[in-house]
């Protein structure tokens, strides 16, 4: 499930763009549309792979194709190849794609992720947050700069996003846990108890509980 989750994750990226991202002007791509067939009835990656490149030689400004491609290649854990396709798809972006920069930036940090290489993970997903606030986005952040043991960092991004929604039990828990990485456990349960309050069947209050 989490390969195929992973192949597929050009789709996630849709879900954060207009519906129109999806079509390019002036060909109807019938090569990827035939590759995601392929994928989606669990064929051969390769040659979803192949036809999407296809696509690209006969229609370089269709940026699909691209993370396609990159999901494929991350899915078999060729990261170098994966990173350079998206970095083709950035110098190919344009306004009528459908995405925008802070999208296929935040495909490079998860790549950057996948390597092993949170640093520049976090980097990556900083400049994503400058160009686009989103609430994912956001969560990574907070993810990777927790993974450095970046705590106040982590604090910062997870305070930005009670901002945007005060209401947000998942910054809440994240300060948690941050708290619970300082070894400051009383504050922690302090602030999962208020939580509680509002969910008391959120697992990951008790998860944090537990551990503090």
């Amino acid at each position: 499930m989490k390969k195929l989750l992973s192949l597929m994750l050009a789709v996630f990226s849709l879900a954060l763009q207009p519906l129109s991202a999806q079509k390019t002007e002036g060909t109807d791509n019938f090569k990827y549309h035939k590759a995601v067939e392929i994928l989606d009835e669990g064929g051969d990656p390769a040659e979803a792979r192949k036809l999407a490149v296809e696509n690209i030689k006969e229609n370089p400004k269709h940026i699909d194709s691209y993370l396609l491609v990159a999901g494929v290649d991350r899915r078999e854990g060729d990261f170098a190849s994966a990173m350079r396709i998206v970095d083709q798809a950035m110098k190919n972006n344009h306004k009528k794609s459908g995405f925008s920069e802070a999208v296929l930036l935040w495909w490079k940090g998860i790549i950057y992720e996948e390597m092993g290489d949170i640093r520049k993970a976090a980097e990556t997903m900083e400049a994503v947050v400058k160009s686009e606030h989103l609430s994912t986005m956001l969560e990574n952040l907070a993810q990777f700069r927790y993974d450095l043991k970046e705590y106040d960092a982590s604090d910062a991004v997870y305070r930005e996003m009670i901002k945007m929604d005060e209401t947000a039990l998942l910054p809440k828990i994240g300060l948690a846990r941050n708290m619970n990485g300082r070894g400051k456990y009383d504050e922690a349960l302090a602030l999962l108890d208020e939580c509680a309050k509002y969910d008391k069947d959120y697992y990951e209050i008790y998860r944090f509980m537990m551990h503090a």
